[in-house]
């Protein structure tokens, strides 16, 4: 055990690296035998890349954070150990990976522009909602917001260097520049994945309604349901849903009851199957739930489509994804290809699980 994680940096090595020697042989405070406290060796250079190094720090925080969920989630060290060492050489074949990849694309002339790593990321900061909550989802995974940014560079880079493989010229990423998806995707490569995948081009059938949830239980039933149907009375002669919503609503009452588009299946089946039947604009009768009276209002619905290779939408769709999927299985070839006509060290990284 006086090793311990320290086991980790020597399995990843076969050849001798000048940082194995510059790690100390540190043992656990007195007292302590639980290997989990320790931490993986941070110190000194782990990997060699042609002309470049990987230190051990670098590695370690790309992983810090799910060796700390690793902790609690293993029956004993041995296990710890072994899913560390996995975590550890996995995580450095990614990094040697990345790094052949970007000597590659240098080597080509290749180049991303600045501003489209921005709208790449403004892109999706917007899918996450807000920067506050794409700094919050990065935090937890031990990243900050210029690490992402360089990942999104990284992947741009690689990209690029992929098409250029493949005989599609493009030496600087703009937004002028983009290659035809035409020129990469055949008409039978998008009908085959379109007989294949027709469910997912579906339009499921939603509405956006207004709702007011009175709750009750077995003493308040009689109560809450004369409030509920002077509620819905005074919705008919044309009282504020909204208004209502906020007073007497046990759901979204700060949203004055307002539910944007949704499938039947957000609701439970006794309400959907009365908004779902309404027009646009109409008011449901009371529904009495297990444990609630509702008030539905359907503000705006949308019928259920199936959408066909007619809609140019659907056939750029599908090139886009048969696009990505080739590109993605020609960075797995060219990775392998360049890491194999690379220099590196530790020699057999690529050859043990």
């Amino acid at each position: 055990m006086t090793r311990n994680l320290f086991l980790i940096a020597l399995w990843i090595a076969s050849v001798p690296l000048a940082a194995q020697q510059a790690v100390p042989d540190t043992k656990p405070a007195e007292g302590t035998t639980n290997v989990r406290d320790l931490l993986v060796p941070q110190d000194g250079v782990v990997a060699k890349v042609n002309q470049e190094i990987i230190l051990g720090n670098e590695v370690y925080k790309k992983i810090s954070s799910q060796l700390e969920a690793l902790k609690g989630s293993v029956p004993d060290d041995e296990t710890y150990t072994r899913k560390a060492t996995e975590l550890w050489r996995k995580t450095l074949r990614e990094m040697i990976e990345d790094k052949v990849m970007l000597m590659a694309a240098t080597a080509e002339g290749i180049k991303v522009e600045e501003r489209e790593i921005d709208k790449e990321l403004e892109g999706q900061i917007k899918k996450k909602g807000s920067k506050e909550k794409m700094v919050a989802e990065l935090q937890q995974m031990g990243l900050s917001l210029d690490d992402y940014r360089e990942r999104i560079r990284t992947d741009m880079v690689q990209r690029e260097l992929i098409l250029t493989k493949l005989g599609f010229r493009q030496k600087q990423v703009t937004p002028e520049s983009k290659m035809p998806l035409d020129s990469f995707v055949t008409p039978r490569e998008v009908h085959q994945y379109f007989s294949e995948h027709r469910e997912d081009f579906h339009i499921a059938e939603k509405v956006k309604s207004r709702q007011i949830v009175i709750y009750f239980d077995a003493a308040t039933k009689a109560e809450k349901k004369a409030e509920a149907e002077s509620v819905l009375r005074q919705i008919q002669e044309g009282a504020d849903m909204a208004l209502l919503a906020l007073w007497y609503s046990g759901v979204r009452a700060a949203e004055g009851g307002f539910w944007d588009w949704s499938e039947r299946a957000n609701f439970r089946p006794e309400v959907s199957e009365v908004l779902f039947s309404l027009p646009k604009g109409g008011l449901g009768p009371l529904i009495e739930s297990s444990d609630a009276f509702v008030i539905v209002r359907s503000e705006d619905r949308q019928e259920a489509e199936q959408r066909g290779l007619e809609n140019d939408e659907v056939q750029d769709e599908i090139r886009k994804i048969v696009q990505n999927e080739k590109v993605n299985q020609n960075v797995v070839r060219v990775k392998k290809m360049l890491v194999k006509d690379a220099y590196v060290e530790p020699a057999d990284l690529f050859e043990k699980p």
